[in-house]
């Protein structure tokens, strides 16, 4: 981590799953709380603690959480009894958890994508062991509004009405 700003940031962090529960996640994060000088830096160091068993045909996904509390304005920054406001700002990014014996690397699963429509929308089957992360899915003009995540072994709809089977699908991932 680094505090970029003049001013200290007390950092708060934690792992939770796809839930939001801290309850059952096989990560410890240390120093869970700690403060970073301005200007500064910090490095959080992440341990697998080996408490759950986890498939190793797979990825399991997990979220690291930063949480930034600012620190109370001085005195002498605030005039006589004047009001301020201050926010903290939590970041939320996804953490894979990716067993060394995959069969083939995470840059070949867009190979293995496939494209259906059902009910009038549109569906990919990932029939691969990552998580895949679709920025963008245009059919026939239209274009999904969202990002959309799809499970391993899983399928994803996209919020795209009026797809036949056999159109030309768009589509890039991150």
């Amino acid at each position: 981590l680094n505090n970029q700003d003049s001013s200290p940031a007390l950092v708060q962090s934690w792992i939770e799953d796809k839930q939001g529960s801290q309850a059952q996640v096989p990560f410890i994060i240390t120093p869970p709380v700690t403060r970073v000088e301005g200007n500064q830096g910090q490095t959080l160091r992440i341990t697998f603690t080996g408490t759950q068993t986890l498939p190793q045909d797979r990825e399991s996904l997990y979220y690291f959480n930063l949480l930034d509390i600012p620190p109370k304005p001085s005195k002498k920054d605030l005039k006589d009894n004047q009001n301020y406001l201050q926010f903290s700002v939590r970041s939320r990014l996804k953490l894979f958890y990716r067993p060394s014996n995959l069969p083939y690397p995470p840059a070949e699963a867009y190979k293995k994508v496939t494209w259906q429509a059902k009910g009038g929308k549109l569906w990919a089957d990932n029939p691969t062991p990552y998580y895949l992360t679709f920025t963008q899915a245009t059919v026939g003009g239209k274009s999904a509004p969202e990002a959309v995540m799809i499970a391993p072994f899983s399928q994803g709809e996209f919020d795209v009405k009026g797809v036949n089977n056999g159109q030309k699908v768009k589509w890039s991932l991150i």
